[in-house]
């Protein structure tokens, strides 16, 4: 809500925060360490991700917790939540990605699940709209996942560095920023062609990548310093030049 924030963390507890003086006013411990919190359309509850697997249901009114989703063996190592579809998908520490469907009635059903990546999922990114997902690996593996009717891969490609961090610029272009400092700008152009453009940022990790609110300036951490794209439109257009006159 606007007068408060649910947190947490390796510590496994969930932290109730009052945003006018960033004091705790609710603490409670759960079974696992939570690898991510996504608030839910209605403002209401929040969607906690543990590492082990348990998904719960928190209730950001009166404080319940309600378990979704028993734990597993392999460990979670990243997840990703489409708010306005319901669609939360999972990456595990063994390549397996699964998507899972979030109901009305605030259940989770699975979807589909895939056994398409070599190693640990690094990163896991919806489309601005919901109709694609992007998944990568440790192995450097990328793949593109189209969501319109059911869940299929579309396009797969082996990066020459895996990815650290990803990040959709609308349904047809996206970004990933590797170990040593370069962004990758991609261009999907079709089911058999896809087209990529390099930038050299720095000599360090590209660890995040993220939108200004109104998706016209792009942010690229790098060990610490912000660099910044204005106009990632107007930039786009000019470095897919060439795809455009084809």
């Amino acid at each position: 809500s606007l007068n408060k924030v649910v947190t947490g963390g390796f510590d496994e507890i969930v932290r109730v925060w009052k945003t006018d003086d960033m004091s705790v006013i609710y603490s409670l411990r759960i079974n696992g360490s939570i690898q991510a919190i996504y608030r839910l359309r209605d403002f209401e509850s929040s969607l906690i991700i543990c590492h082990s697997g348990y998904i719960y249901i928190f209730q950001n009114s009166d404080y319940t917790l309600s378990l979704l989703k028993e734990r597993r063996e392999c460990v979670v190592s990243k997840s990703a939540f489409e708010e306005n579809s319901g669609l939360l998908v999972l990456g595990y520490m063994n390549g397996e990605v699964e998507f899972w469907g979030l109901g009305k009635d605030k259940k989770l059903t699975l979807v589909e699940k895939f056994v398409e990546h070599e190693g640990k999922v690094n990163g896991l990114a919806f489309s601005p709209l919901g109709s694609r997902c992007l998944s990568v690996d440790r192995e450097g593996k990328l793949i593109l996942w189209e969501l319109s009717k059911k869940v299929s891969s579309k396009f797969d490609v082996l990066l020459k560095k895996p990815a650290l961090s990803i990040c959709f610029i609308n349904e047809a272009t996206f970004i990933t920023g590797n170990q040593n400092g370069n962004v990758i700008f991609w261009l999907y152009y079709n089911d058999q062609e896809m087209y990529s453009r390099y930038l050299e940022i720095s000599n360090s990790s590209v660890s995040r990548l993220f939108f200004s609110d109104y998706k016209t300036t792009l942010f690229i951490v790098s060990d610490c310093i912000i660099y910044r794209i204005s106009n990632i439109l107007e930039f786009l257009e000019q470095i897919f030049d060439i795809v455009k006159q084809k």
